[in-house]
């Protein structure tokens, strides 16, 4: 996921503005690197594809503190989302069925 800072400057406007084709080009751009992380770091009891998603709607709630920096693409901040979100489902305890 290589970006230009102006592209995703972009899209954080038109995100900021409702539109939705922006989410979803933000997201088409962030899935691969998202569904890589979600893999490695999934608890066993949580789906790789609903682990993104959550990392997904915290991006989009935690947008506003990204901050554009030369050299440190996006990718490297929502990859430490990511991971966070993922950390995060381990720490919870599994739903017991009964």
């Amino acid at each position: 996921m290589s970006e230009p800072l102006d592209d995703i400057a972009d899209l954080r406007a038109r995100i900021a503005q409702g539109d939705d084709a922006a989410a979803r080009q933000l997201i088409d751009l962030g899935t691969p690197v998202v569904l890589a992380i979600c893999r490695a770091h999934r608890p066993r009891h949580f789906a790789v594809e609903d682990l993104a998603q959550e990392v997904f709607l915290t991006m989009f709630t935690r947008l506003d503190r990204y901050e554009a920096r030369p050299g440190i693409p996006f990718a490297a901040w929502l990859s430490r989302l990511a991971v966070n979100v993922c950390w995060m489902r381990c720490a919870l305890k599994p739903v017991v069925r009964v």
